[in-house]
């Protein structure tokens, strides 16, 4: 996903002088929030994330299993959903957790089940994501948005390494 903002090129480029010259190493590695590249020309700065997880917030749309893999696991309820590792690490699931469990929508799926033949997690081979509502802003307003983010965070930057 690519967001491009229109800057006034004097006040950007004061602030990356400043950050380039001032900041530590660490302080500059934006590889964590998906900040793959960042270009300035003239006026213009884009900025490149690579995120899905950020564009499925944005924009919502598909989502399918990778790696070889035939489903995508979703909890049964609230408990499955607070578990903080992958669904095969959870220690609800029985020896061989694969299997059928009638659905609240009716009809039996399959699903990943529990020692007493419960549902833990429903298997699916694909979803479809809404809008996070509360994602930034629509498209329209997002590089106005991102804008005042880009430059708080290099202010951020610049106040934390300059002490």
């Amino acid at each position: 996903m690519k967001i491009e903002i229109s800057i006034d090129s004097r006040r950007l480029g004061a602030l990356l002088e400043r950050l380039d010259r001032d900041a530590a190493p660490a302080a500059l590695d934006a590889s964590a929030a998906g900040i793959r590249e960042i270009a300035v020309t003239g006026d213009t700065a884009t900025i490149s994330i690579d995120s899905t997880a950020l564009a499925h917030k944005l924009s919502g749309g598909p989502i399918k299993p990778k790696g070889g893999r035939k489903y995508l696991a979703l909890p049964s309820d609230d408990v499955a959903s607070r578990f903080p590792g992958m669904p095969r690490d959870n220690p609800a699931l029985r020896a061989k957790p694969f299997g059928y469990a009638p659905h609240p929508d009716g009809g039996d799926r399959p699903a990943l089940l529990d020692q007493s033949g419960n549902p833990v997690y429903w298997l699916v081979r694909k979803a479809v994501t809404r809008r996070d509502p509360r994602a930034p802003p629509a498209d329209r307003d997002l590089a106005g948005t991102a804008l005042e983010a880009v430059l708080d965070a290099l202010d951020a930057l610049l106040q934390g390494s300059c002490k």
